[in-house]
């Protein structure tokens, strides 16, 4: 699974700045982008683009292990 997850977690060196603005302005558009985010088109849409396809993963063929 760690090649997914390494995918997965693999964020840009802006994201953090634009996580914790430092102005009026920025913390007004930082709110209007998460409203936005939240509707339920664009989640979806969103969700399409920003995530790994979960088919996308090779695991080990573990045969009939009993868990």
């Amino acid at each position: 699974m760690r090649p997914y997850v390494d995918r997965a977690q693999n964020v840009p060196k802006f994201a953090p700045r634009l996580a914790s603005p430092h102005s009026r302005m920025g913390i007004g558009i930082g709110q209007a982008v998460l409203r936005m985010a939240t509707a339920p088109g664009f989640k979806a849409v969103l969700g399409k683009f920003l995530s790994p396809k979960a088919d996308a993963i090779d695991l080990p063929d573990y045969g009939n292990a009993a868990a």
